[in-house]
């Protein structure tokens, strides 16, 4: 079942958020979903970095990390394709362990509106170490290409109609991940 059709409409609040309000609600949402499936989880609530929810499966007593990444516009609709994209740390493209998985959460205006896409976290380096190159290339001097390299703000994007379906409520993958 997709997250986004689980729901029955819900009255529409604000979505006026301040920022860490917007993660902690992907976060639990997160969570949410995981449970229902039948894991364990725990948020770390900051204390592990580059960690926000360790997922337990009590079946097989194995473990893996989730990474969550939240927007409320994350969705992208040039006169071009449609695309999704989230700010992401330098370090998404050092993160490669066989037990992460990132959970990339769009918020919507109404929770049967909500959409998670998953990753392995080797994917999310690979994506965002290419893009980020290929937009650094593209300044106009050696300058602003050593400028753009050098910061440590990155993109993590896809287009919908190439990507969406195969990462959309893709919970496969925390068992792929479970070590």
């Amino acid at each position: 079942m997709s997250s986004h059709t689980a729901y029955q409409d819900l009255p529409e609040r604000s979505t006026n958020f301040a920022h860490n309000e917007t993660g902690i609600s992907g976060e639990y949402f997160v969570m949410h979903m995981l449970s229902r499936q039948g894991y364990i989880c725990s948020m770390s609530t900051g204390a592990a970095k580059g960690i926000d929810i360790m997922v337990y499966d009590p079946e097989t007593n194995k473990f893996c990390k989730v990474e969550v990444k939240t927007a409320r516009d994350a969705y992208r609709s040039p006169k071009t394709e449609p695309f999704y994209d989230w700010p992401v740390s330098s370090k998404a493209e050092q993160r490669r362990e066989s037990n992460l998985v990132y959970c990339f959460v769009h918020l919507g205006q109404s929770l049967k509106d909500t959409r998670c896409f998953l990753f392995r976290a080797e994917d999310v380096a690979n994506l965002v170490t290419k893009e980020h190159a290929d937009w650094a290339a593209t300044g106009k001097d050696e300058a602003t290409r050593k400028k753009r390299m050098d910061s440590t703000l990155r993109k993590f994007w896809f287009d919908e109609a190439k990507n969406a379906t195969a990462h959309e409520d893709a919970w496969h993958l925390i068992n792929e991940a479970l070590t």
